[in-house]
């Protein structure tokens, strides 16, 4: 039998979040698996091995991460190579014992099914371009998953392939990883665009499947702003501070068919320029582009309205799944055998998360949730929004995990 073990770089609980990142890379490595192999553990790795560097939570939170994304198991690398008594460890195993009914179960419900969501458009092709300069890890710019990793903390899916995809993020260099008739089929879809890869765009010849081209840069102390279009979901004048030094690219519409969701503004709230907008081209296909901070940066209110609602008219509502409400928690969307969704959602905050909603496309009314620690639950359908369903979750403590799916 075939063994794989994805793996990487999150050793302590230092910066947690790093766990997330790790499961998006282990996801995307998992996708491109052949099928017929069902033994995947992810690697968790804790050296240099003291525990108090890594929590139970964390190890727990972590391998629930890792199976959500598409790992079958967890093979735990956690006691280094020294020979003192075993005692120290114990408590992680019995931690995980607590939680091995609930990855059990996910695993039995999710397989091999891929996610569905936002995929970084990270192909073989851009994955070979990683480690060009011989950086360990992959630290080079060409690693496109880092667009995707803000969308999946606010309660946006992840994709990791293109199979999954409801819409896609072309970002930088990477979208030349793809041919022209490549890039055109991907426009004619739904994607989100930064300034760099519009930039590679239009020296393709395809401005006119993106509605906009560059006017210009801007460099440090900026702000966006704000307009009335209806994806700013009633924030117009509201402000977005990301002050640093990262170039603002400044858009110039090509048609009255581009829209503008921001603008550029400076301390005295002269207008710089334009930097967000949207466009629906002749091939159908529905695009964004965002110029300042394209991918970071979304932790407020009004950004993380407007991304979400973005993602639906992009996708024309066929985003699976989805947390409306303003919580800090990453989700991912995956299928049983019968076609029928399988949702994990993770508190990826230090705080509860008291009445999280979740979006869920289709007609299911009833739903059970599973917590990591245990303890099931039915949760029932409160309305409906066009193609969703909303439920609204029970308390979801700081990084915990629940799976929900139709029994």
């Amino acid at each position: 039998p075939v063994k794989w073990r994805p793996g990487g770089g999150f050793y302590t609980d230092e910066q947690p979040l790093g766990m997330i990142r790790k499961a998006h890379s282990a996801g995307r490595i998992a996708a491109a698996i052949p099928m017929a192999d069902t033994d995947i553990q992810y690697e968790l790795e804790n050296f240099p091995y003291m525990t108090l560097k890594k929590s139970n939570t964390c190890v727990v939170a972590e391998t629930c991460a890792a199976v959500a994304a598409g790992c079958t198991g967890t093979a735990l690398n956690i006691m280094g190579f020294i020979h003192n008594p075993f005692e120290e460890f114990l408590p992680y195993f019995e931690s995980l014992h607590v939680a091995r009914p609930f990855l059990d179960k996910f695993v039995g419900l999710a397989g091999r099914s891929p996610t569905e969501g936002l995929w970084s458009a990270a192909t073989p092709e851009v994955f070979s371009t990683f480690n060009a300069c011989g950086e360990w890890a992959g630290s080079g710019g060409s690693d496109s998953i880092g667009c995707l990793t803000e969308f999946a903390e606010i309660g946006l899916p992840p994709a990791y392939s293109r199979a999954g995809s409801a819409v896609h993020l072309l970002s930088g260099d990477a979208v030349l990883a793809f041919s022209k008739d490549e890039l055109r089929k991907l426009l004619s879809e739904s994607a989100i665009i930064d300034g760099a890869a519009l930039q590679h765009l239009h020296k393709l010849g395809l401005s006119e499947l993106t509605g906009f081209e560059i006017s210009g840069i801007r460099q440090c102390d900026k702000f966006e702003r704000f307009t009335d279009a209806e994806i700013n979901c009633g924030r117009a004048g509201w402000w977005r501070d990301c002050r640093g030094y990262d170039e603002a690219f400044l858009l110039q519409p090509l048609t009255e068919q581009a829209k503008i969701l921001m603008e550029l503004i400076d301390f005295t709230e002269t207008k710089l320029g334009s930097t967000m907008g949207i466009f629906e081209n002749k091939l159908g296909g529905r695009v964004a582009v965002t110029g300042y901070y394209p991918w970071t940066s979304f932790q407020t209110m009004a950004k993380t309205s407007q991304m979400k609602s973005l993602c639906l008219w992009l996708s024309r509502d066929r985003l699976p799944a989805w947390i409306s409400s303003f919580h800090k928690m990453a989700i991912w969307c995956r299928r049983d055998s019968d076609g029928n969704p399988v949702v994990a959602i993770m508190n990826v905050s230090l705080d509860t998360a008291t009445n999280a909603t979740l979006m869920l496309r289709g007609q299911r009314s009833e739903l059970s949730l599973l917590r990591c620690g245990g303890g099931h639950a039915t949760v029932t359908a409160s309305g409906r929004d066009g193609e969703y369903r909303i439920f609204t979750m029970p308390p979801i403590m700081p990084w915990e995990m629940a799976v929900l799916w139709v029994d």
